[in-house]
């Protein structure tokens, strides 16, 4: 790991190398490397690992899954349906699997097949109960529905939030949701609160989104006379300033 936040790829692979050959090519160390990869930002890397992985054991545990899960997040919309095919092929392997559930949900809900969506998300809420995103997605997806649990799902995803700012304060959209669906309903003063809060959220969102852009431009600024300023750049953003994806877990 230490050779790979030091973006020193050729003596990982090496040392991966080595490793590899004293553990006679085993599946599980192609995950575990695979995994360190994905985890410092060499996602082509990672892909490949897995895949080596699947092609010693095509059953092993959580390989489709860690596949899928790094088409997901680095292979862009034209790898959704890939992604998708992993996540499947990893609950048929094990039907408890908590986050192929969770994100087969939400890959039916960007398709706006929200029956689906609701079927896999509910089965995340049962499998992990405290699970905060999934009540958030479930709760979009039965609203959209006219589903009547659309309401329990976004308050549980809102109590279950004890940091409003988790992912670019993302639970501005349960707020947005349950003050519509609240005003709906004839709950004029309860949803005017949901809308306001939602209202407020999104404020403090592109407030964070400014400071995150002015601290990228000064290191900019700082590093214009620095040959080696690029790199620095690419290590900002790949950290995460810029892209905020939710530090899932993706152990299943």
């Amino acid at each position: 790991m230490t050779y790979l936040r030091l973006k020193q790829i050729e003596r990982t692979k090496l040392l991966f190398e080595e490793m590899q050959a004293a553990l006679d090519n085993s599946a599980n160390a192609h995950l575990l490397f695979g995994r360190a990869y994905e985890e410092t930002g060499f996602s082509a890397e990672a892909e490949e690992e897995f895949r080596k992985a699947l092609a010693i054991d095509g059953k092993a545990p959580r390989a489709h899954f860690y596949l899928g899960y790094v088409i997901l997040q680095h292979g862009g919309s034209e790898r959704l349906a890939q992604a998708r095919e992993e996540f499947e092929r990893e609950l048929q392997l094990d039907p408890q699997s908590v986050y192929s559930n969770f994100f087969l949900g939400i890959l039916a809900s960007t398709e706006n097949d929200h029956k689906k969506a609701v079927r896999y998300l509910l089965e995340t809420t049962r499998l992990k109960p405290l699970l905060g995103e999934a009540y958030l997605y479930l709760g979009q997806s039965q609203a959209e529905l006219g589903d009547a649990g659309a309401e329990k799902s976004l308050r549980r995803a809102i109590e279950l939030t004890s940091d409003v700012s988790h992912n670019g304060y993302q639970i501005k959209k349960a707020h947005f949701i349950l003050g519509r669906l609240l005003l709906k309903a004839g709950k004029q003063a309860e949803g005017e609160k949901e809308l306001s809060l939602a209202k407020d959220l999104q404020a403090k969102s592109l407030e964070s989104s400014r400071q995150d852009l002015s601290e990228i431009l000064s290191q900019v600024v700082k590093s214009s006379n620095d040959i080696g300023a690029p790199s620095k750049v690419a290590g900002i953003t790949s950290s995460g300033i810029i892209r905020k994806s939710p530090k899932t877990e993706v152990t299943t």
